[in-house]
Parts: structure tokens; C-alpha cells; sequence
């Protein structure tokens, strides 16, 4: 699974080069088929990817941060997540809950 460099950032966490993409997919509005998401790998676009999700994006508006993507990012690497290696989703975490709390 891989992301587009066009489009997402770059971010360093704890001395790893990773790149991060906000995604958001469905029809605003739709509890039901709404979805807002981001996608953490490695640098070079390669390996299994860290999945951060928000539990209700119809719901109040939230701001998925850099320290939001570096939290997850170290909650995935503490489990075992080796950037650049692997494929597939490793782990997805929620950013917030369905009343706008973060969870991270």
C-alpha cells in the first residue's frame, strides 16, 4: 500500500523520515458512508502503513495535527511497526471520538 508524494507531507518522528496523506472519502453528511482518514508510512512510500482514523468525520470538526500523526506514529513503531518493511495495513488507530475528543 503505497501514498502519492503529491499531496502529502513529510514528518520526522523520533529521527524516521515518514510521510503522512489525509484522505476523505464518501458524501459529507452520510453517517453512514462518510469517512476522513490518514495514512502514515515510510519516506520512500514503501512497507506496511499506520491507518489514523476519525470516529465520526459528520460530527464536529476536528484537526488531525502533526503531533496527532507523530503520537500514532510512535504508538505503531512501540508495536512493532517497522517503516519501509512489510505490506499492508499494520495497525489503525482512531484520532477521535465520535464527540470530537482525541483519543491519542
Amino acid at each position: 500500500m503505497t501514498i502519492r508524494r503529491a499531496g502529502s507531507r513529510s514528518i520526522v518522528v523520533d529521527g524516521r523520515p515518514l510521510r503522512f496523506a489525509v484522505f476523505r472519502g464518501g458524501a459529507r453528511g452520510c453517517p453512514d458512508c462518510d469517512r476522513l482518514y490518514t495514512i502514515i508510512c515510510a519516506d520512500d512510500r514503501r512497507g506496511s502503513v499506520v491507518r489514523l482514523g476519525v470516529a465520526d468525520p459528520s460530527g464536529p470538526d476536528v484537526a488531525i495535527t502533526p503531533a496527532m500523526i507523530a503520537a500514532a506514529a510512535r504508538r505503531a513503531l512501540a508495536a512493532g511497526w517497522q517503516p519501509g518493511h512489510g505490506s499492508g495495513l499494520f495497525a489503525s488507530y482512531l484520532a477521535f471520538d465520535a464527540a470530537g475528543n482525541p483519543t491519542l
